[in-house]
């Protein structure tokens, strides 16, 4: 795999010491991380987006499931409200 947009700006260990915190599973982010970075690479083409919107979703990929802290049901919404 490439190397990720967040490790090029040295923010992955950062976001995944944060992540952390909300007891997160790490190796499905990094799985997610992986299989968003492939889909953005392969469909550049047709979405033209940049970098930054690259490392925008790197850090939603790791991040995407730390609400699950407050339970399966609607962690996704909690997930946002700790991110945002």
């Amino acid at each position: 795999m490439k190397c990720s947009w967040l490790e090029k700006m040295g923010w992955h260990n950062s976001l995944e010491k944060y992540a952390r915190q909300y007891f997160y599973d790490a190796e499905h982010s990094r799985q997610v991380l992986k299989l968003s970075g492939i889909l953005f690479h392969s469909l550049a083409s047709l979405h033209r987006l940049n970098e930054k919107e690259l490392g925008l979703l790197e850090m939603a990929a790791l991040l995407h499931d730390i609400g699950l802290q407050n339970g399966a049901v609607s962690h996704h919404k909690s997930s946002c409200e700790i991110i945002l």
